[in-house]
């Protein structure tokens, strides 16, 4: 929910209009009010104008904020890419060599303009040029929001099956690049390139094998797959059945493979093997069985069903031939 402010008082006038010499923690604070109180970019250039009238000695925290205001602007259509690199400019005129800290908060601005289909995987491999450029090493987190430019390429409301050059490969490649620069990939790195699969599987671009090849690579890594990757996992699958490259026997090895690491399944597992069983309902019949039974282990679990059990459970009715009667009731 967006939060209200009083419109008619902003940051920078009450710094112009007080007498008191700001410490770098208050003026810090000043910008993290700012991005809190979803502020705008203009708002934050006025205060970075009015803190220079008052002598102010710019910390990189403050610029880490100023950008992440930046892509806030951008996801609202509102800032542009070259709004981000104007406030990597501005960091640079003050005297501060910018750190992998500001540079990542660089990278998130350029994926929330990829969600706008405004900028791609190319801009986001030039903020890790600049990064060499000024002697910065990336990091984990400079990676994983590679891979998120990559979702968010796929997720924009411009994207089409024909204008995205994305496909697991590509985060395949990220994660190569990653390794090359002696970054370790952590869980949210293969969570993130799942989900990036997952956006392709809605293409047709994507298999269950791409999530296969993921899991080795963990292994490989020595990473234990979480609850959410393996939820994700499981999203990739009903997207293929959607596609017929899968069906809901692929999503119940999953969750045979999940127990038998010990992880424990929850309600979005259920939902998600539910709405796996509605996809395959379209091309195999069956499915209305698999959905009571899968009810069943919900109830068995003591889990609540909630919308999406039910909405995943009424389309599989929708979808099933062999849909004849409630088996929960008969009797």
């Amino acid at each position: 929910m967006h939060r209200s402010r009083p419109v008619s008082i902003r940051l920078s006038d009450i710094i112009l209009n007080t007498k008191k010499t700001y410490a770098p923690s208050e003026n810090e604070l000043s910008m993290k009010d700012l991005l809190q109180s979803e502020g705008s970019l203009q708002e934050a250039h006025e205060m970075f104008e009015a803190m220079k009238v008052k002598n102010y000695t710019f910390t990189l925290k403050f610029f880490t904020t100023f950008m992440a205001v930046c892509g806030q602007d951008i996801r609202r259509g509102k800032a542009t890419e070259a709004d981000a690199y104007e406030v990597l400019r501005m960091c640079k005129e003050s005297g501060l060599q910018p750190d992998t800290i500001l540079y990542n908060a660089l990278m998130s601005a350029i994926a929330q303009a990829a969600w706008r289909g405004e900028a791609f995987l190319s801009h986001g491999s030039q903020v890790i040029s600049r990064m060499r450029e000024d002697g910065v090493e990336p990091d984990q987190y400079t990676f994983n929001a590679l891979l998120d430019v990559c979702c968010k390429m796929l997720s924009s409301r411009k994207a089409t099956k024909t204008n995205i050059p994305v496909t697991p490969m590509t985060g395949f490649s990220v994660l190569k690049l990653m390794q090359a620069n002696g970054v370790t990939p952590n869980m949210y790195t293969f969570n993130s390139y799942m989900q990036l699969c997952v956006k392709c599987a809605q293409r047709s671009l994507a298999s269950p094998r791409d999530g296969e090849l993921i899991f080795e690579m963990m292994r490989s890594e020595g990473v234990s797959p979480s609850l959410n990757v393996y939820n994700t996992f499981l999203d990739l699958i009903s997207k293929c059945a959607l596609k017929e490259k899968a069906d809901v026997e692929d999503g119940l090895s999953v969750l045979q493979r999940m127990r038998e690491d010990g992880v424990e399944p929850n309600l979005v597992t259920y939902n998600t093997l539910l709405e796996c069983c509605a996809n395959s309902a379209r091309h195999k019949e069956g499915m209305m069985e698999q959905g009571w039974e899968i009810l069943k282990l919900i109830t068995e679990q003591k889990l609540a069903p909630d919308q999406f059990t039910l909405n995943a459970l009424l389309k599989t009715c929708l979808f099933s031939s062999d849909f004849h009667e409630d088996p929960l009731h008969v009797g």
